[in-house]
């Protein structure tokens, strides 16, 4: 049986109440803080999953469908599967109807809920004598004002339930540990699958339940191995990518990021004190030495087979990112490890960086890399080893394979490299034939690119030069060490920045693809989901720098709104967020901040492990949400932050601990209990009053859109939908006068939406509809040319257009514009009948029958058609062709007396007595039949 790991007790005081009542203390408060939510209407979205769905709707008989259908469907367009929260919903109505209460009610018991089963597993993480911490925790958990969106919107009921089912998933794997009996392993992946059966987001709890379990219940390679295997595989299943190989190469990577952390949390004791001692001896520049870490042979090769097959799943499926990754992580560990873990970690990064060479033919990276292994040789190995020669030679032969033309160059750069650490002796020549090198390189660069200038060359000779520099200026072979050591992944970044990345989606400029489930016909439904530019500015042929600036700019938003939660949005959007390079200022200061945060974590591990874990907790879980591996709709949102934000709470509760302690410099005096419980207990004050003035802004959708948008007036999208509800209401305002005045609100707000995103579609068409109800037909006419630019395949807006050049009297020009609608949707009768009047108007009778053929095809059933063309025939004086319509007509309807006096009159001019007396008779008898 595994043994579970001791935590430190916490400086937070008992409180008032009893330990036995801390479970009752949590679900009172937590109700309590959200009883106003339950008055709430209806809000944003809420329809997707109620008030007429066509599926939940029709309660608990149609659970069956439920299941085999996504989670939105349209004609157009379908999206995810979340069959659990829609069954949830189904039964909801079967006993309750539709009713806003009994769904806030739910939500807030949902809630409660999932804080109860929280508490109950740090608990079982963090062990029974820091309870106070627990509860603390708990209750800023609680609180946190950023979950009122998952709570007050109903449905966001799939954010709650997604937590609660990972929560109980987490919950039942400690006893897995503990019992070690498989019932229990099983039990937990049934709840996962659960709460991916409810959101999708929760999918880094595969990774997050192994590493708790490593980290706190000292669970074994086998029982990691177990669960993780389990995980992995649900994950691939449920992952919400469209192609299939995608799902493989997700399974694989939560499998390799776990038996890295495992490796990692096996190497030793003292880890982190190492690496503290490290940085010491670098800043003190002294030499390296080595042994700082003594791993186990078992953990070092665990973390060496999850590098390299990383780093060959990212290749295979063209994610540079995981390479990197690895890269990065075997360069760290190297310098940490002794002798014996530097010969895995060593050939480990050889290995991934003649396939990365090889696989992409970057001449550069061999470059670095040659320059690297060179520098290990005569540095730290003193004497040549047989895998270092082996590794230049596999390294050298597939490079000449597809760089001829540059060997002679190469060889010579080789030689140089041995010759300059050869002896003292041949210092004077090295230094000549490096100044020889520099010269040399633009001209080879010419003759093999037709370019002065080669990255590969330039940089590696100038890196090499300043490494020396500071070899024989500090005499710090660390330091010299760890400059070039550092520039490999540094290029690599920087290669990486101009190539794209593996977003599981396609975007175009306006309207744009996005992921779908397609697992099967036979298993799951097929699903997918188109995203407009204002949810996601992003493309997928965009370059990863991009992605990974807007990435780190949204994490950066998610840690402020964590910490300071003051102005929250409905929505977010472009151009609240704006797609930003790696390399300007906004994300480079978030990628400072959390690098900061990285590293008070792991320099305080030893004093307080919780921080490390909150950080990592918070990290993992935000990741899907980050833009960077996958685009997210809105780009942010407050209630991707409900998971997340158990990390930063527990990162906030223990950086408080030990910073009082630092501070005081007094472990052991009750002033820290006291200081401790005071700082949470302001937060928890500040929070719930924050939350509880939040959940009124629920209260519909024009409290809570026209409140926000005080603070969302970059967004595009929020403009758009505060404007369409304004639309909305003023269609049910009595009040005319009122009515007037939402509707030029809302006209402002589109045109405020235009302002952000000039070619915003709906916004035009919204406002152009908005106009033409105003009688501006002028402007309604604009805005619909713009949309009809914007958007050649939408009906609607040639219809429209349509209709106001034929009320203008501008035939032609509406002409055009109804045939254009007609292509896209030919079952509209308005069009065949307005077309109808304008040939009949400008006396264009062969278009007149043209238009009613086509009339008569698509509606057999209707005699107006006939009608239209029967009056042609009778106008042009064809009567013979007006009588067989006529005619038609009767057969159609027999009491159409139009019809009769038509016949009637045709045959009187034609002197046609036979058929004049045989319709007067069968005019008469309709005659009688209605007087009967």
């Amino acid at each position: 049986m595994a043994s579970k790991k001791v935590i430190p007790t916490t400086a937070v005081t008992r409180t008032f109440v009893s330990r036995k009542y801390y479970p009752l203390l949590l679900v009172v408060f937590t109700f309590l803080l959200y009883t106003n939510s339950l008055f709430n209407h209806y809000n944003l979205d809420d329809e997707l999953v109620t008030r007429r769905h066509p599926l939940t709707s029709q309660g608990v008989s149609a659970l069956a469908t439920i299941f085999t259908t996504p989670y939105y469907s349209s004609k157009s367009v379908s999206y995810e599967y979340r069959p659990l929260v829609l069954a949830s919903f189904a039964i909801e109505h079967t006993l309750f109807g539709e009713s806003p209460f009994i769904s806030h009610l739910i939500n807030v018991l949902l809630y409660t809920l999932s804080v109860l089963v929280l508490y109950l597993l740090l608990k079982k993480w963090f062990g029974g004598s820091r309870e106070e911490l627990i509860l603390m925790i708990s209750l800023l958990f609680a609180a946190h004002p950023l979950h009122t969106e998952a709570v007050c919107s109903i449905k966001n009921r799939d954010e709650i339930l997604s937590l609660l089912f990972a929560l109980l998933a987490a919950y039942t794997s400690c006893f897995y540990i503990k019992k070690n009996t498989l019932p229990f392993l099983f039990l937990s992946a049934f709840l996962f699958v659960l709460a991916l059966l409810s959101k999708s987001g929760v999918i880094t709890f595969a990774f997050i339940i192994p590493f708790t379990l490593i980290l706190f219940s000292g669970a074994t390679f086998r029982q990691t191995v177990f669960i993780t295997v389990l995980l992995s595989i649900i994950t691939g299943f449920f992952a919400p990518f469209y192609n299939f190989s995608h799902k493989v190469m997700l399974a694989f990577t939560v499998f390799a990021a776990v038996l890295i952390a495992y490796g990692l949390m096996r190497l030793s004791k003292e880890h982190v004190k190492s690496v503290v001692e490290f940085i010491k001896s670098l800043w003190k520049n002294k030499e390296y030495a080595d042994g700082l870490w003594q791993p186990e042979r078992f953990s070092a090769l665990a973390i060496v087979l999850a590098a390299v097959f990383l780093s060959a799943t990212g290749m295979f499926y063209n994610f540079r990112l995981l390479i990197f990754i690895s890269l990065v992580a075997l360069v760290l560990l190297y310098f940490l490890c002794g002798f014996e873990a530097k010969q895995y970690f060593f050939s480990a990064f050889i290995f991934i960086t003649a396939l990365v060479a090889v696989n992409y033919k970057q001449a550069h990276i061999l470059a670095f890399s040659l320059t690297l292994i060179l520098f290990v040789h005569f540095f730290i190995e003193k004497k040549a080893r047989t895998y270092t020669v082996i590794s230049l030679l596999f390294l050298l032969v597939p490079w000449f394979l597809w760089a001829r033309y540059e060997g002679l160059f190469w060889m010579v750069y080789i030689t140089f490299i041995l010759w300059l650490y050869s002896g003292e002796k041949s210092k004077k020549y090295a230094v000549i034939l490096l100044g020889v090198f520099f010269i040399s390189s633009p001209l080879v660069s010419y003759l093999r690119h037709q370019s002065l200038f080669n990255s590969g060359h330039f940089y590696s000779l100038l890196v090499l030069g300043l490494s020396l520099w500071l070899y024989h200026r500090f005499k710090s072979r660390s330091l010299s060490l760890l400059l070039l050591t550092a520039v490999i992944p540094m290029a690599l970044a920087v290669k990486l920045s101009t190539m794209t990345g593996s977003y599981s989606v396609v975007i175009e400029k306006y309207l744009n693809p996005a992921t779908a489930i397609n697992i099967g016909a036979d298993v799951l439904p097929a699903a997918g989901r188109r995203l407009d530019m204002v949810e996601m500015p992003l493309s997928v042929h965009d370059p990863l720098s991009l992605k990974t600036g807007t990435g780190l700019v949204a994490l950066q938003h998610y840690i402020g709104q964590m910490l300071f939660p003051l102005n929250m949005g409905f929505y977010y959007g472009y151009k609240y967020i704006e797609p930003q390079s790696l390399f300007h200022l906004r994300p480079l200061m978030s990628l400072f901040i959390h690098l900061l945060l990285l590293a008070l974590a792991i320099w305080f591990y030893r004093k307080e492990k919780l921080l490390l874990f909150g950080y990592i907790f918070y990290l993992s879980s935000l990741s899907v949400y980050s833009n960077i591996v996958a685009p997210v709709p809105g780009l942010i949102a407050d209630r991707f932050a409900l998971v997340p934000s158990l990390g930063f709470i527990i990162m906030l509760v223990a950086g408080l601990n030990l910073g009082i302690k630092e501070f005081l410099k007094q472990p052991k005096s009750k002033k820290i209990e006291k200081y401790v419980t005071i700082s949470c207990v302001v937060i928890l004050v500040l929070y719930s009053y924050r939350t509880f003035t939040r959940n009124t802004d629920w209260k519909d959708h024009l409290t809570l859109f026209s409140k926000d948008i005080e603070h969302l007036d970059k967004s595009a999208q929020a403009h758009n939908l505060l404007a369409t509800h304004l639309n909305i209401a003023a269609g049910k305002e009595k009040n005319n006068g009122k009515a007037l005045t939402m509707k030029e609100d809302a006209v402002f707000h589109y045109r405020k939406a235009l302002e952000i995103y000039p070619d915003f579609f709906n916004a035009s068409y919204d406002l152009g509809r908005t106009y033409y109800e105003l009688n501006k037909y002028d402007s309604a006419l604009c805005f619909f040319l713009k949309a009809g630019e914007l958007n050649p395949g939408f009906f609607d807006t040639f219809l429209q257009i349509a209709y106001i050049y034929h009320q203008r009297g501008q035939t032609d020009s509406a002409e055009l514009n109804y045939y254009k609608a007609l292509e896209l949707k030919s079952d509209v009768q308005n069009i065949y009948k307005n077309l109808s009047v304008i040939y009949f108007g400008n006396a264009r009778y062969d278009k007149v029958i043209d238009i009613n053929m086509a009339y008569q095809n698509q509606f057999p059933e209707l005699k107006e058609p006939l009608i239209n063309i029967a009056r042609v025939y009778f106008v042009k004086a064809q009567y013979d062709s007006a009588a067989v319509y006529f005619g038609k007509i009767l057969e159609r309807d027999a009491n159409d007396a139009d019809a009769v006096m038509a016949l009637i009159e045709i045959y009187t001019k034609t002197n046609n007595k036979q058929g004049v007396d045989k319709y007067v008779q069968y005019l008469n008898r309709l005659k009688n039949l209605k007087n009967e």
